[in-house]
């Protein structure tokens, strides 16, 4: 039987110790570097886009409403409406991305998803204040089999861009764990 030292397993301790403090710290210095702004995707902040002027783009199909909504830095935020359920769709550097099926047909908890009933969403800013993320509620409505009724819910969806395109980090039902999250996952890029 190998016989170990108390001298050395307080020695081993107090270094495994320093380490995990000196890596909490530096996560806790990287995760202060993320700010946030706010913008409104109320209809009275969004601008309504006539048909004739997006007829090409692969932001309108039959029976839609596209709204242009206020977004920080280089990116473009649209909100598309089918009546029955919304989604959104970023533009940035010329490209378009589309969020519909993260938020209309992904695993979601109920049906009729819509964005923008909650009218904030919060743009995750890095320390040169650009926009890494965004972090926004979807409201749904869930059946609950026992009395077979439909009731409104929600969630909240964080999508980070560190690597250029929107890319789904986590959904959850409290926002501050959804946005947590989303750091965590910035701070490990």
């Amino acid at each position: 039987m190998l016989y170990q030292s108390p001298k050395l397993f307080l020695s081993l301790a107090l270094i495994a110790a320093h380490t995990l403090v000196a890596c909490t710290s530096k996560n806790d210095d990287q995760v202060d570097t993320y700010s946030s702004t706010y913008t409104s995707v109320a209809v009275e902040q969004c601008r309504q886009l006539k048909a004739h002027a997006i007829r090409q783009s692969p932001l309108l199909r039959l029976g839609q409403v596209v709204y242009r909504c206020p977004a920080p830095g280089q990116y473009v935020l649209f909100l598309v409406d089918d009546g029955t359920r919304s989604w959104f769709v970023l533009e940035h550097n010329g490209k378009l991305y589309t969020l519909e099926s993260e938020i209309v047909y992904g695993k979601t908890a109920g049906h009729f998803p819509n964005v923008g009933t909650n009218d904030n969403i919060e743009w995750v800013l890095n320390e040169k204040k650009l926009p890494v993320g965004f972090v926004f509620n979807v409201s749904y409505q869930s059946e609950h089999l026992l009395n077979k009724r439909f009731q409104k819910e929600q969630r909240y969806m964080a999508y980070s861009f560190a690597n250029g395109i929107p890319e789904l980090i986590t959904q959850q039902e409290d926002k501050n764990k959804c946005r947590r999250l989303l750091v965590e996952a910035l701070v490990r890029r």
